[in-house]
């Protein structure tokens, strides 16, 4: 499944998506003072849907639009992976126990110390799973350069109908 991913960097830094997860940098850093120890908090946290886009590859399907916004006030959030997963039970909560449904991981900023706090948008087709015109349960964790994870965040969200309209009502 392919997912589009924007970064806005309050750092103004360069946004690096490879789709393979490398193992998160640590070590070989002089962290100096205060460059490591706090996790990273999601503040914000929405799913919405985004009506009909086009995905590489050239399909075009009804989208969930997924803004995840985190600050870190160590710094160490120069390098961040997310993990999302959903369901479509709105019980407000998501099993996470397994895989994610999507990771990914990007950079925002080359200094080590130099992210304190990151915006990042998903894009994800409604292909199948998650599927269309459908309420879900989403769930992400953020994790930064040193290793340190956020808690889990969870949001409810209705996929579009595939004409990209919204969504029935949530049931």
């Amino acid at each position: 499944m392919l997912i589009f991913a924007s970064a806005l960097l309050a750092c103004g830094g360069k946004t690096t998506d490879t789709g393979e997860l490398p193992p998160i940098p640590s070590g070989g850093y002089e962290t100096g003072d205060g460059c490591e120890g706090a996790n990273p908090i999601v503040t914000v946290f929405t799913a919405e849907p985004d009506g009909l886009q086009k995905f590489e590859g050239g399909g075009t399907y009804p989208a969930i639009k997924l803004t995840i916004s985190a600050d870190d006030e160590d710094g160490d959030l120069s390098f961040m992976t997310y993990d999302v997963w959903w369901d479509d039970t709105l019980d407000e909560s998501v099993d996470t126990s397994g895989s994610a449904d999507e990771s990914g991981q990007f950079t925002v900023s080359s200094d080590e110390c130099g992210g304190t706090t990151a915006d990042l948008t998903l894009t994800i087709p409604c292909d199948g799973d998650p599927a269309e015109n459908t309420w879900h349960d989403f769930a992400v964790r953020v994790t930064d350069r040193n290793g340190y994870e956020s808690d889990i965040a969870i949001a409810q969200g209705g996929t579009p109908k595939s004409d990209g309209s919204d969504p029935d009502p949530a049931r």
